[in-house]
């Protein structure tokens, strides 16, 4: 399994040059990929041959939000320990915000309107990976020729409704070549109102709620490690947890003083 696009990909997918590869290239208008020539053009410096990534790749990885409560916390160490760390559009790797954020980079993934403005957010680190989420077009192409940084377009096929914006599509990426995921910055206050950014005022985004609880589910399945201001510092201690015979005794008594108050034997 990828999620990043493939020229593979295209070819074994019955609809891939016809179909999809179109609805990947913003601005194409009237013209069609009819002899895939016109796609091909327009995807071949995004498409490698085959999948430059696979499960499992690394031990280790953190994804790094752009949530403000990251400046409540000093994770920046504990993030540069992982084998691969991976960032959210403009987010800033300067040594202003090392002690929060860490200096590590390895992937970056963004919307179409941030790629635009990669070139200085991507300054002296060549080898950081850029992995386009949404569309690309000749505008887009025509930054991706002037960085030398690898540059693949997010194909993105698991966890599709599960919450909402860049961060979500981070997390997936990293789950589809990671061992061990852990995400840092995906938390906000009570009473959220605007989403708040490390980096940069405040402004309106979409509503955190369903994403915090869906990234909640998923470490509880064992999925993903949560990290945030407010478990810095904790210390867990599952002395005071009941046994599984405990819990077994007490279900037991319920279910024989439930059948009594139905006058059930």
């Amino acid at each position: 399994m990828t999620t990043v696009l493939t020229r593979e990909y295209l070819d074994v997918r019955p609809d891939g040059w016809l179909d999809y590869a179109p609805k990947r290239i913003a601005q194409l208008g009237a013209k069609k990929c009819y002899n895939r020539t016109l796609c091909e053009e327009l995807l071949s410096i995004l498409l490698p041959a085959r999948p430059p990534f696979h499960p499992r790749q690394f031990a280790t990885c953190a994804v790094v939000g752009n949530s403000g409560d990251l400046l409540k916390t000093e994770f920046g160490q504990e993030i540069d320990a992982h084998d691969a760390v991976f960032r959210d559009n403009e987010a800033p790797v300067n040594k202003k915000y090392a002690k929060y954020v860490g200096l590590k980079r390895d992937f970056r993934l963004v919307v179409r309107g941030a790629a635009r403005n990669m070139a200085p957010i991507l300054k002296g680190s060549s080898d950081e990976a850029l992995i386009i989420k949404s569309l690309t077009h000749k505008e887009i192409n025509a930054v991706i020729k002037e960085l030398p940084n690898p540059v693949y377009l997010f194909q993105g096929i698991v966890l599709r409704r599960g919450a909402k914006g860049t961060g979500m599509k981070s997390v997936e990426l990293a789950l589809s070549m990671c061992d061990i995921v852990d995400i840092y910055g995906f938390t906000v206050d009570p009473g959220y109102t605007e989403w708040t950014r490390y980096f940069s005022a405040p402004r309106k985004g979409h509503n955190p709620l369903q994403g915090r609880a869906y990234y909640q589910l998923l470490e509880c399945l064992g999925i993903i490690r949560i990290h945030s201001p407010m478990r810095a510092q904790r210390v867990e201690d599952w002395s005071d947890v009941p046994s599984r015979e405990a819990i077994r005794r007490a279900h037991a008594a319920a279910f024989r003083l439930k059948r009594r108050e139905t006058g059930q034997a």
